[in-house]
């Protein structure tokens, strides 16, 4: 009795072509990676895939992290995404979930490879075969490996972004392509087993999946050990918050936004006094979280008209409330002279945002005067996102600095910030333009985005002699240089995947609202 293994990657073996009573051993066709691919080598060696920066990845990352380990979980996700860059290559991290003692058990039992488990043990040290249960936590090139799994099995072509909503990987058996093509290379960086996997075989569905790393989990994980590291004892005290929640309504009535703000941002936080004002422009023109009948993928050109009473629901369930101004429903805030928002890029939504902060912070500072308290933080977020998980206890944050996170890792976000309250007059005023005395607002105009992507934009009023850099042109990347400019700390570490402006079942699996992940 033997049993035949066939493989999607080896070459097919006839029954007739195998001899009565030999071994087992006598029918393995192996290797692990089943092949040498772009994904595969990209993990394993030096190519030009990885623009000649290995030695750079190595020096921030080890090959892979326990999934039971956080403490720097979410550094190790920045450098993961800082290093495929932006517009070339995606990397991002994956948990491979790998029963080491199933896999080596098969070897042994069915293809006698027993001088190759026991090297393989040898190699990777007790603590591996150990701690390997809680999963493996690897940098990995997602958009090469996904491109090339889809080509191998003749996949249907897909919309490019639908490996982004951090769907699950069993799409187009994508994760066993992962579990053969990636895990490999991984144990081959860290353990040197590269002539080993000639002697292997890929693992069985069964014995490897591999998943996107959750940020979440990262987050609150990090946040723990920080706890726990510091004695109990957390790097700040401050934690009075005025929470201004500013801009288009959109599908901030829906309550699948507003419950997720009050349950991973508002109660999240854990301060000890909180308020949250408004600043809501009631002409809406889409609603991303309020189902599929409502979904544009064009964004459209809807508008409807609310009114305050449209959101007591949501009023209620956030409380806390403070304030409430609505903006004015037409005329964009006055640019400086020459300038024209024909020219601007976005066109108009960085000069409206900063004037809906500037109010923000005038109710703010109007609540403190009538009232006689003060806030330590001002934390701003769009009313139309998804918070996805808890912020974590306000105390946790260092209160010398703005925090944030950064549109893939490049540009100060325009979803929200967390700002200490001394900074928020300065934060506010990113768009005012300092050369016409404070009176008028500013852009960045598409010809100095294109020279900001190229580093050559040096000559930008209230910024010069800094030189601005943008990636994508989005309102954040302008703040960024105006707090550098007027010395303010900021800090771009929290994970991006922590808020949601569109619901991943409208991304996940190809274009149109009817295909839906099952993620």
């Amino acid at each position: 009795k033997f049993r035949l293994e066939l493989r999607p990657h080896g070459r097919r073996v006839s029954p007739g072509s195998l001899r009565m009573g030999r071994r087992p051993p006598s029918l393995f066709i192996g290797g692990w990676p089943s092949s040498i691919t772009k994904c595969s080598e990209s993990v394993m060696m030096n190519s030009n895939f990885m623009f000649g920066k290995l030695e750079w990845v190595d020096a921030f990352l080890d090959p892979f992290q326990y999934g039971d380990v956080f403490g720097n979980r979410t550094e190790f996700d920045r450098r993961c995404k800082q290093f495929g860059g932006v517009d070339i290559y995606e990397w991002s991290l994956v948990k491979f979930s790998f029963d080491v003692a199933a896999y080596l058990e098969r070897l042994v039992r069915f293809y006698g490879k027993v001088r190759t488990v026991e090297e393989f043990r040898h190699r990777v040290g007790s603590e591996f075969l150990e701690r390997s249960r809680f999963g493996l936590v690897a940098c990995v090139p997602v958009s090469e490996c996904l491109d090339e799994n889809m080509r191998t099995h003749s996949a249907k072509p897909r919309d490019l972004g639908w490996w982004r909503s951090r769907a699950n990987l069993t799409v187009a058996q994508a994760d066993q392509y992962l579990c053969d093509m990636v895990l490999s290379g991984v144990l081959h960086r860290k353990f040197d087993t590269m002539k080993l996997g000639l002697d292997m075989l890929p693992p069985r569905s069964e014995e490897c999946t591999a998943q996107f790393a959750s940020a979440g989990e990262a987050w609150v994980g990090d946040k723990e050990v920080q706890l726990a590291a510091s004695g109990g004892v957390w790097p700040s005290t401050a934690s009075r918050v005025a929470v201004c929640i500013q801009g288009g309504v959109r599908s901030f009535p829906h309550p699948r936004a507003y419950q997720s703000i009050r349950d991973n941002l508002v109660n999240g936080l854990n301060a000890s006094f909180l308020r949250v004002f408004y600043v809501l422009n009631l002409t809406s023109d889409k609603c991303s979280w309020c189902g599929e009948k409502d979904w544009d993928p064009a964004w459209g050109e809807r508008h409807v008209q609310h009114q305050p009473g449209d959101l007591l629901a949501a009023f209620s369930a956030v409380g806390h409330f403070a304030s409430l101004t609505v903006e004015p429903s037409c005329c964009w805030p006055k640019l400086r002279p020459g300038l024209h928002y024909e020219d601007c890029f976005p066109r108009w939504s960085g000069t409206v945002q900063w004037r809906g902060k500037e109010q923000c912070e005038a109710d703010i500072d109007q609540y403190e005067v009538a009232y006689g308290v003060g806030f330590d933080w001002v934390l701003w977020t769009r009313p139309d996102v998804r918070w996805e998980f808890p912020i974590g206890d306000i105390r946790s944050f260092p209160s010398d600095r703005v925090h944030t996170t950064k549109t893939t890792y490049t540009e100060l976000s325009d979803i929200f910030a967390l700002v200490p309250r001394r900074y928020m007059p300065i934060y506010a005023s990113a768009y005012r333009d300092r050369s016409a005395n404070g009176s008028a607002f500013t852009c960045v105009t598409r010809e100095q985005l294109a020279r900001a992507y190229n580093q050559e934009l040096c000559d930008f009023p209230g910024i010069a002699p800094l030189c601005v850099t943008c990636f994508f042109g989005n309102p954040g990347c302008l703040v960024e240089f105006h707090l550098e400019k007027h010395e303010v700390p900021f800090e771009g570490s929290i994970p991006e995947e922590i808020t949601s402006r569109i619901p991943r079942e409208y991304i996940v699996g190809g274009s149109g609202a009817s295909q839906k992940s099952t993620a």
